[in-house]
């Protein structure tokens, strides 16, 4: 199993892109910027579990960023 730290650098990371292109210049920016952050918040609470949607959440900002063509960092594959 990935480690919660592994999920909060890859988490780090997608947001990190988000923030490099100009505001609201890709769909969705805000929301998925509000989940990243809202998502690194909750991942460092104490008990804090991941859940296999979340896995799924993170992979797919991940794709998104690639189909829209947005610049990206290479990232490995969630496990």
């Amino acid at each position: 199993m990935t480690e919660s730290t592994t999920y909060q650098t890859y988490a780090t990371s997608l947001l990190a892109d988000f923030q490099a292109v100009a505001v609201n210049s890709v769909p969705r920016q805000e929301i998925i910027t509000d989940w990243l952050t809202d998502f690194l918040l909750r991942s460092k609470k104490r008990g804090f579990q991941m859940g296999p949607s979340e896995v799924a959440d993170l992979t797919a900002v991940d794709r998104f960023l690639r189909v829209n063509k947005i610049s990206a960092t290479a990232r490995p594959l969630l496990e």
